[in-house]
């Protein structure tokens, strides 16, 4: 036998967990709508990054072939110097080999043509005594 105040602390008890069940119905409710709004969310996220994704794609590739091609260029701009370099180099040598050719017999003219005007000054001279 249970006594009423029993019966009625069991009623309370089986209402509150109604009451319970009823708030713990509405909270999953609202979960269940935040979680589909997420859901929605990152569908329609990825729906607009996948383009942007494929344009990255596509832009990376362009870089990257217009590196190679830079690299390219550069090894080309490399060879350009070095044959410019060499050749600078050659004429360098060819005009140093030409200068010293010429230097001897120049300054063997050059003496030679001191030596004969300072004959004649001396020539000069005596006739003037």
């Amino acid at each position: 036998m249970i006594g009423i105040g029993t019966e009625i602390i069991i009623i309370i008890a089986a209402l509150c967990f109604i009451w319970v069940c009823y708030i713990l119905v509405q909270v999953f409710r609202r979960m269940e709508k935040s979680l589909r709004n997420v859901e929605h969310e990152v569908h329609s996220m990825t729906v607009r990054t996948l383009p942007v994704l494929e344009n990255m794609e596509a832009i990376t590739t362009k870089i990257r072939s217009v590196t190679d091609n830079i690299d390219e260029q550069m090894n080309l701009v490399r060879n350009t110097l070095g044959v410019v370099r060499r050749s600078l180099e050659d004429i360098v040598d060819f005009k140093q080999r030409i200068q010293h050719k010429l230097d001897e017999p120049a300054m063997e003219t050059a003496s030679f043509l001191s030596g004969i005007l300072r004959g004649v000054k001396t020539f000069f001279n005596v006739l003037q005594k």
